[in-house]
């Protein structure tokens, strides 16, 4: 079984940057995106990587940063189904 981080990968790495034509989503902008989602100063790119990487977790309670990043993995087409969301919430 995947883990939240090695999922949140595939997700972003499956993502497009909306703001730059034919780039995939990168850790920093992804980090960036989710200040403006969620009109804070976002998290930088090492806080994506460690994530991803296992080294720290989001809070299963910090609800606004979970739905934050599956707002921004579906629109930038990373993340297409309610299933897909459900099963990485899960995780």
């Amino acid at each position: 079984m995947a883990t939240f981080g090695e999922t949140l990968r595939a997700f972003r790495q499956a993502s497009n940057d909306l703001g730059r034509l034919n780039r995939r989503l990168s850790q920093e902008r992804l980090g960036r995106l989710l200040g403006e989602e969620m009109e804070d100063m976002g998290f930088t790119g090492a806080a994506v990587a460690y994530w991803e990487s296992g080294e720290s977790k989001i809070s299963a309670e910090d609800r606004k940063v979970l739905l934050a990043l599956i707002n921004i993995l579906h629109k930038c087409g990373g993340l297409k189904t309610l299933a897909e969301a459900n099963r990485f919430l899960e995780l």
